[in-house]
This record gives C-alpha cells, sequence and structure tokens, in this order.
C-alpha cells in the first residue's frame, strides 16, 4: 500500500485533518478520533493520520486516568483560544484552571513557537518566566519551534541548524525540561525530518545543554 502524506490530500479531508490536530491541542479527542477516522476511511493510506489516531486514542484513555496533562502554546491559529493564548502566555492560566478543576494537577506547560507571519514561528522567551510563574513545569519543544510551515510544495520546513541556539537560550531562561525530535537520518524520517536533529548530535548538544544548566543553578 503506497503511503500518503499531508499534501496528498484534497481540500475536504485536508480541513478534516487541520481540525483533527486543532482538536488534540485542544484535548478535544473524541472529536479528533472522529475527524481522523472518518478521514481514514476515505484515505487509509494516510500513514501520518494513522499514527495521529493511534496517539489520540492512547492519550484520551490516559487523560481519563488523570495522567500528566501537556499544555501547550502550539500555533493552531484556527482555534481562537490558541490565539488569545499566544497573544498573552498570561492566558496560560485559564487553560491550567479548567485542567485543575478536573482533578488533575499533573500539568506541563509547553512552548512550542508562536506563528509569526504564514510561513514562520518564533519563540518569545519572555513567556517562559511567565508560565514557570504558575507553579508548574515548563518544556520547551525546540524542533517544533524551528518548523517553517505552509511551503510552496506542500510540505513543512524547518531551520534544524538553530536547534542548539533555541536549546541554550531555553536553558537560560530557565525551562525544566526540553523536548527534541531526532532521528538517524531525518531525510527519511516519516514526518517532520525537515526540523528534526541527526541522532548522532543529540549526546553532544545535551552534554553542551548541561553544562549551561549547573553554570546557572
Amino acid at each position: 500500500m503506497a503511503v500518503k502524506n499531508e499534501k496528498d490530500l484534497n481540500d475536504q479531508l485536508r480541513g478534516y485533518w487541520l481540525k483533527a490536530v486543532a482538536a488534540i491541542e485542544l484535548r478535544n479527542f473524541g472529536y479528533a478520533i472522529d475527524l481522523l477516522q472518518n478521514l481514514l476511511k476515505q484515505e487509509p493510506e494516510f500513514l501520518t493520520g494513522r499514527q495521529m489516531l493511534r496517539r489520540a486514542e492512547v492519550t484520551r484513555i490516559k487523560a481519563e486516568k488523570k495522567g500528566f496533562f501537556n499544555i501547550s502554546t502550539g500555533p493552531l491559529a484556527i482555534m481562537k483560544a490558541q490565539r488569545e493564548l499566544k497573544r498573552d502566555p498570561k492566558k496560560t492560566i485559564e487553560l491550567v484552571e479548567k485542567v485543575l478543576e478536573t482533578g488533575n494537577n499533573k500539568i506541563l506547560l509547553t512552548e512550542r513557537g508562536n506563528s509569526f507571519g504564514y510561513q514562520d514561528l518564533v519563540v518569545d522567551f519572555r513567556g517562559i518566566p511567565i508560565m514557570k510563574s504558575f507553579g508548574f513545569p515548563v518544556i520547551l519543544d525546540c524542533t517544533h519551534s524551528l518548523q517553517k510551515p505552509n511551503q510552496s510544495d506542500g510540505v513543512t520546513g524547518g531551520l534544524p541548524e538553530m536547534i542548539e541556539t533555541i536549546a541554550r537560550a531555553g536553558i537560560a531562561t530557565g525551562v525544566d525540561g526540553i523536548f527534541i525530535e531526532t532521528h538517524p537520518d531525518p531525510r527519511k524520517a516519516k514526518s517532520d525530518g525537515a526540523n528534526m536533529l541527526p541522532l548522532n548530535k543529540l549526546e553532544g548538544l545535551l552534554t553542551r545543554l548541561v553544562r549551561i544548566r549547573k553554570s546557572i543553578l
């Protein structure tokens, strides 16, 4: 069976896909799963959709068991709540309060970059200490923050050469953890290869980041 990616989807199915991704960001797993199942009935070769569906199903089960709840500042401009959050990281507290109302206090706050124009993401590091002030660990997604979406060829690009710069700045600003996508050969990755760190560079980067972390503690 031939594998298809996002650029192979027609407009209707791409709409399902974008809505599903947005729904997952807002933890609406039931709606996301319905969308993905509908999409995959019509385009079963869409591998990324199948992977997303499995993750959504697993994450919904974990959320129902009150596991860790990750709140992201990911750039999903089609969702009003996310737009408001990107304008002001202080609004993170509103999402935190909603999670706390469920009885779950195992929360991670994740900075993943904010939309800058139509084809770029940027990290505003002023948001890190603001989110830390809410009393929950703050994670920096170093690779997603460097995506370049909406490229003319229909494939999301990236700036992997800037991963260390973003990671160093995050550690210096006081993040509690970092998230980095890596692969032995990013060119062969099934998804997001354009902004992945080659696996052979990971150990050296982590060693340097640990040194920075120790120097500011």
